[in-house]
């Protein structure tokens, strides 16, 4: 799978995308797995490579490698940019009750794999 074509591809735009890439590729669900492989390839319509690969980044970092999760944490941070350049956060996200750090939600996920 070294020298695959999706692998090729998915280096274009950073490593935690070929990362991705290759989990999806050895999970082995054959359409269901190329599916999404394409899914996540083809974000690079809409949004800028070192957006993808940061994304793919946070999604790896909480062990949620998923089409659904890169394309929900692009979504969270065009939302955020376009807040920004309205003056920032709105009142109802920052004081959100539910709002937390990524790093919260990883001691979470490490703690419950420990146990």
């Amino acid at each position: 799978m070294e020298g695959s074509f999706y692998r090729k591809r998915a280096a274009r735009p950073g490593p935690y995308v070929e990362e991705i890439i290759v989990r999806l590729l050895i999970q082995g669900n054959g359409l269901i797995d190329t599916t999404k492989v394409w899914g996540i390839l083809a974000l690079d319509k809409k949004y800028s490579a070192d957006d993808i690969n940061d994304a793919c980044q946070k999604a790896l970092s909480v062990d949620a490698i998923s089409y659904r999760s890169i394309l929900t944490f692009l979504q969270l941070k065009a939302a955020g940019q376009q807040e920004e350049k309205k003056g920032g956060l709105t009142e109802g996200i920052r004081k959100s009750e539910f709002a937390r750090p990524i790093e919260e939600y990883q001691q979470l996920l490490t703690f419950g794999g420990n146990s």
